[in-house]
C-alpha cells in the first residue's frame, strides 16, 4: 500500500490523476493531428516522447512517455516507469476535451492489480486558460497479493479519488528540457482508501501544481506532503 500511494502520488501529476490505465489517460507530446484529440496544452502525436526525472524526497527515477498510437477518437501511451515496470493508457478524445476512463494500473513486481469501478468527469478541457476549472473521479479496486498485504487483511482495498483542477495563472518556468511559458493548474486531489467497496473512508487532501505549455505538453509537476517533495520535471521532449 505505501508503494502504491507513493506512485499514485507520482503518476497523478501526469494523469491528473488517477488517470487510467488500460482505458484511461495521460500524455506527453507535441503537435497532433486534426483530430478531436488535438489539444493545445496536451498535443497527441504517434511517436512523440518526453522523459522525466521523478523524485520523492531524496529519491529519483527516471519516467519516459511515447504515444504509440492515436486514431481519431483515441490515443495510446505508454509510460516506462523502470526496467521492469511499464503502463498503457488509453486518452478518449471528445469534442469537449480528453477522458479518463481508468485508472492507472502498473504491472508491479508484488503483483499489485487495481481495477477502475467507476469514473467521470474530464481529464482535460479542450481549451483551457486563466481561471478554467474542471474534475473527476474515480473508484478503484486493488488487489495485493503479497504476503504482507494478507497479513494486515489488507489483500482487497478500495480507493476513492477525486480531481478539482483550477488553472490559477500564467508562470515562466524553468526545467531541463528548456525554459517555457506556461499555465499553472491547481490540483485538489482527495483521497480515500477503504476496506469495503461502501464503506466510509479516511479521506485526506494532496494538492499538486502541474505546469502545462503550449505545443510541448505536461512539463513540471509538484507536491509537498508530509514534509517530502513530490514531482517531475520534463529533461527532454521529442516529436517525430
Amino acid at each position: 500500500m505505501k508503494n502504491m500511494f507513493k506512485i499514485f502520488l507520482c503518476i497523478s501529476a501526469l494523469t491528473f490523476f488517477g488517470a487510467g490505465c488500460g482505458n484511461g489517460s495521460s500524455s506527453v507530446a507535441s503537435m497532433a493531428g486534426l483530430s478531436s484529440c488535438s489539444n493545445a496544452y496536451y498535443p497527441l502525436n504517434k511517436g512523440a516522447k518526453i522523459s522525466y526525472l521523478s523524485r520523492i524526497g531524496e529519491k529519483t527515477s527516471n519516467i519516459d512517455v511515447e504515444v504509440t498510437d492515436i486514431g481519431s477518437d483515441y490515443a495510446m501511451l505508454t509510460y516506462h516507469l523502470g526496467p521492469t515496470l511499464t503502463m498503457d493508457q488509453k486518452v478518449t478524445c471528445t469534442k469537449d476535451g480528453l477522458v479518463i476512463k481508468a485508472y492507472f494500473n502498473p504491472s508491479m513486481k508484488d503483483q499489485s492489480k487495481v481495477k477502475t469501478i467507476s469514473s467521470s468527469g474530464q481529464f482535460l478541457p479542450k481549451d483551457i486558460h486563466v481561471g478554467s476549472e474542471w474534475s473527476d473521479a474515480y473508484q478503484a479496486e486493488m488487489t495485493n497479493d503479497s504476503f504482507e498485504a494478507q497479513k494486515l487483511g489488507m489483500s482487497k482495498t478500495y480507493m476513492d479519488t477525486t480531481s478539482k483542477n483550477t488553472v490559477i495563472g500564467e508562470e515562466s518556468v524553468i526545467v531541463p528540457a528548456g525554459t517555457f511559458t506556461a499555465l499553472k493548474v491547481k490540483s485538489v486531489n482527495t483521497v480515500a482508501v477503504k476496506l469495503k467497496a461502501n464503506s466510509p473512508g479516511m479521506p485526506g487532501e494532496i494538492t499538486t501544481y502541474n505546469y502545462f505549455v503550449k505545443g510541448k505538453g505536461l512539463v513540471k509537476t509538484i507536491t509537498t506532503q508530509g514534509g517530502i517533495t513530490i514531482g517531475m520535471e520534463a529533461t527532454s521532449i521529442s516529436t517525430p
